[in-house]
């Protein structure tokens, strides 16, 4: 399925609050008749985006206790997608950002009022 950018986030995009462009990677998964599976994915986009690498490794205090970069929930994430509010993700998808790579979901942060949804999310190799 492919999406069209509405006059309104493109604005947001232009302005650059969402810089980059990204496309939702969903898989479904079917039997293929001889006892396998054939797994295909869907592509759902463009979408305005932002991508932000976490720093990790960081630790504080006498007792070097591990911190958490960027208030981070799964350790496995190395980037914060922002996308724009509403935006229907979660932890089974992947997120192709446009000249920067694909990204596993690893986390959704969950607010009580959305005005962008973030994701966290770990760099595939």
């Amino acid at each position: 399925m492919t999406l069209g950018i509405s006059p309104a986030l493109a604005a947001t995009q232009a302005a650059g609050v969402l810089p980059d462009t990204c496309y939702i990677i969903g898989r479904t998964s079917a039997s293929n008749g001889a006892g396998g599976r054939t797994v295909s994915e869907t592509k759902s986009g463009p979408i305005p985006c932002g991508l932000a690498p976490l720093k990790g490794g960081e630790y504080t205090g006498a007792r070097a206790m591990p911190k958490p970069a960027g208030d981070r929930v799964d350790a496995r994430t190395t980037h914060v997608i922002t996308l724009p509010a509403g935006t229907e993700v979660d932890e089974s998808n992947e997120i192709e950002v446009e000249g920067r790579g694909r990204f596993e979901v690893t986390a959704l942060r969950r607010r009580s009022l959305e005005i962008l949804r973030e994701v966290e999310a770990r760099e595939k190799a």
